[in-house]
C-alpha cells in the first residue's frame, strides 16, 4: 500500500472535530525565533482566531505530518516561502457557551503571560 502524499493541500471541510469557519482559541503562542524566517505574524496566547483551511503538512523541524490550521485572521506568504499554517495542538474549541466579545473581555484563563521575578 502507497504513503500517502500528506505534503500536497488536502482540502478538509471537516477533520476529527475541527472544520472551516470554527472559532478557536490559542492555547500556545511560544514559537522558535526561526519563525519569523517565513511570518510576520503569529497566533497570540488567549487571542481567538477563526480556520479559514486545513491541512496535513510535515513540521519543519521533525518531518512529522500533523494537521495545520489557517487563519482567516493571519496570512503569512513571504517569498520564497509558501504560507505555513499552525499546528492543531496550538488551539482549543470557542466553546458554544462563550462569545468571542466576552472572552475578550474576561480575559482568557488559559493565557500564557510571562512571569516577572523580583529582584
Amino acid at each position: 500500500m502507497a504513503r500517502p502524499n500528506y505534503s500536497t493541500f488536502m482540502d478538509y471541510k471537516s477533520y476529527s472535530g475541527w472544520y472551516v469557519g470554527q472559532k478557536i482559541i490559542c492555547v500556545d503562542g511560544l514559537f522558535p525565533g526561526v519563525v519569523w524566517e517565513w511570518c510576520s505574524a503569529v497566533p497570540i496566547s488567549g487571542d481567538v482566531y477563526t480556520i479559514r483551511a486545513m491541512k496535513f503538512s510535515p513540521n519543519h523541524v521533525t518531518g512529522i505530518c500533523c494537521l495545520a490550521f489557517y487563519l482567516e485572521e493571519i496570512s503569512n506568504p513571504i517569498p520564497p516561502h509558501w504560507e505555513r499554517g499552525f499546528k492543531h495542538i496550538r488551539f482549543r474549541p470557542l466553546s458554544a457557551t462563550e462569545s468571542t466579545a466576552a472572552h475578550y473581555e474576561a480575559g482568557e484563563p488559559n493565557q500564557v503571560s510571562p512571569v516577572l521575578q523580583e529582584s
